[in-house]
């Protein structure tokens, strides 16, 4: 049932942060709430491979491998603009 309801949020998630970005025009920088989003979609894909295991949802685990390429790749971004945020700051001086 909690699986469900996480599936349920991921596209209302998507809809809200393009609504951000596109209509509200809000800048894409670094702030620590994003790491509120990569958490969760580790969670998730944990969730989808505990799922997997079920009798007769055997086929949920061909999905585990992309969410998980997902979740790293947010990782990986969220790293990337800290590191980038941390090395402005410090060209400007403000560390």
């Amino acid at each position: 049932m909690l699986w469900v309801w996480g599936t349920w949020w991921i596209p209302f998630l998507v809809i809200v942060g393009v609504w951000k970005i596109f209509v509200f025009k809000d800048p894409i920088q670094y702030s620590p709430a994003l790491w509120s989003i990569v958490f969760p979609l580790g969670m998730y894909t944990v969730a989808t491979d505990q799922v997997s295991q079920f009798p007769g949802l055997y086929f949920f685990h061909t999905l585990v491998p992309w969410f998980m390429y997902i979740a790293l790749l947010a990782w990986c971004l969220v790293s990337l603009s800290l590191l980038v945020t941390l090395l402005l700051r410090a060209i400007d001086g403000r560390v």
